[in-house]
């Protein structure tokens, strides 16, 4: 929570310093696979530490973090 924020968009206290990714950002999520997710999580990245996560829990973290970008609010059309 403290650099992603507590709906993962890199807003937390220490988003900013640590130039903390919006994990909901479509373009980021197409670019990253499951399998790359998890080895980011358990091997960490830059000023991200490494997490020694159970399977089962990486599986749920990789789930709700697709599900970010699903949350994400659709911006209307502007105008013609």
């Amino acid at each position: 929570m403290r650099c992603h924020g507590t709906v993962g968009r890199g807003d937390g206290p220490e988003g900013a310093r640590l130039g903390a990714r919006d994990l909901g950002d479509p373009a980021w999520q197409d670019a990253m696979s499951d399998e790359r997710l998890r080895a980011v999580v358990t091997g960490g990245s830059g000023d991200m530490p490494a997490f020694d996560l159970p399977d089962s829990t990486l599986d749920d973290l990789v789930g709700l973090i697709r599900k970010m970008r699903a949350q994400r609010p659709t911006r209307a059309a502007p105008p013609p």
